[in-house]
């Protein structure tokens, strides 16, 4: 088993890295801060590998859990 989510990351960074302002990527529900250092662990990774520079990547996250705005300072941290 594979995660789609980072087949469809993958393939969106191979071929649109040339362009950072296509390099956007939409995160939904995201609930804690140990997924929010997943995700920017994956992105900052994928920053690397691909020689661009760190925080090229733009990503915008939509909080639809009030538990999760409570522990938004340590997910922008994470990030």
């Amino acid at each position: 088993p594979f995660p789609l989510h980072l087949l469809g990351f993958a393939l969106h960074m191979f071929h649109h890295y040339t362009q950072p302002e296509s390099c956007t990527f939409y995160i939904p529900k995201l609930e804690t801060d140990e997924e929010a250092a997943y995700l920017g662990h994956l992105i900052s990774s994928a920053e690397k590998l691909l020689g661009m520079k760190l925080g090229t990547v733009r990503i915008l996250i939509v909080l639809e859990n009030p538990r999760a705005m409570f522990r938004l300072n340590e997910m922008m941290t994470s990030l």
